[in-house]
């Protein structure tokens, strides 16, 4: 998502109305530019970048250079930064909640490893279509219908012209 989008992952709420989150950004390889919006020297909010033994060192040190909390932890199998050890380094900080905004690989490794209390999906209306238009959750499934996550207590709502599953 920085790669492709450059976002920001500050507040969007009126001066003086909210404050900005904690920002983690999933790095394995440390490949986000240290220019990138996300690291924010001008909010009194964190970015801190997980990476993995992987990561260039000199790539790491831009990004600290740059304002950014890198921290080097365990990869899965895939090689990419293992969610367990993410949320064991997150518990230590004052952290009481994760928004994830990830794309379809995140979601589906955090729903998998059980690290989700609740689900919120954006539906825009638009349709992109097509055999390889991404999903919300990627990952490797389910094999049957029978062991697929069920959803409670579920809401739906409209958010300008989204609809918002909750």
């Amino acid at each position: 998502t920085v790669l492709k989008d450059d976002p920001r992952l500050t507040t969007r709420l009126s001066e003086g109305e909210g404050k900005d989150p904690i920002r983690v950004i999933l790095d394995s390889y440390a490949r986000t530019p240290p220019t990138a919006r996300v690291i924010n020297p001008n909010s009194p909010a964190p970015t801190i970048i997980a990476s993995t033994p992987k990561a260039d060192a000199g790539r790491v040190k831009a990004l600290r250079e740059a304002g950014a909390e890198v921290v080097i932890l365990n990869e899965d199998e895939g090689g990419r930064v293992d969610l367990k050890s993410l949320m064991e380094y997150l518990g230590g900080k004052p952290i009481q909640s994760l928004l994830v905004e990830g794309g379809s690989e995140v979601a589906g490794s955090m729903l998998m490893r059980g690290f989700v209390d609740k689900v919120m999906c954006f539906i825009a209306p638009k349709i992109i279509g097509g055999a390889d238009a991404p999903t919300p959750i990627g990952g490797i499934g389910v094999q049957r219908l029978s062991e697929a996550i069920t959803l409670r207590e579920v809401e739906v709502k409209r958010i300008g012209p989204d609809i918002l599953i909750q």
